[in-house]
């Protein structure tokens, strides 16, 4: 029987939106709203605020670039080791493309210039992260889907195997 990845689904019911600017949170957090009026919505202005949100287990982020005290992309790389499958869009005031590509290196899934801030916008960089986020979680069934036939594959060839007889052909 052929195995195929699990099942990925976003959980956007709960987004967690991490900027020391509350008017920029205010402004995303309505465009946001526009999208997913059921949503709830977990703010944090810096990472001492947002840590205590990763058990509460947001089903999609958005963190600005620029948060005072903080390593640009400290924060996103904590974010991505503990929320692997948590879609991640870094947005900022910063329209340059050597930003947004340290940004996905760093474990972005997306990148949205705050000038882009409007619902439809959103919608598509949102899609986007989704789509980013479901291959890397295939990424790492297939992986560890290799790893477990590499394992199989290194036990049978460790054992002895015994010899089948010929059997002589029935004519």
């Amino acid at each position: 029987m052929e195995k195929s990845p699990p099942l990925f689904q976003v959980n956007l019911n709960r987004i967690l939106i991490i900027d020391d600017d509350p008017i920029d949170r205010h402004l995303l957090k309505r465009q946001l709203l526009e999208l997913f009026p059921e949503a709830v919505f977990l703010e944090a202005d810096d990472e001492a605020a947002a840590i205590p949100h990763i058990p509460a287990s947001p089903g999609f982020i958005f963190l600005d670039f620029h948060i005072p005290g903080v390593d640009e992309f400290s924060l996103l790389r904590v974010l991505r080791a503990t929320l692997p499958n948590v879609p991640i869009v870094l947005y900022t005031d910063t329209d340059h493309q050597e930003v947004s590509r340290r940004a996905v290196v760093a474990g972005a899934d997306a990148y949205l210039p705050k000038i882009l801030l409007n619902a439809e916008s959103i919608g598509r960089v949102m899609s986007r992260a989704t789509e980013a986020a479901r291959a890397r979680a295939q990424i790492r069934w297939y992986k560890s889907e290799i790893q477990a036939l590499r394992e199989t594959l290194y036990d049978f060839a460790l054992t002895p195997q015994t010899t089948l007889e010929a059997t002589p052909n029935e004519e």
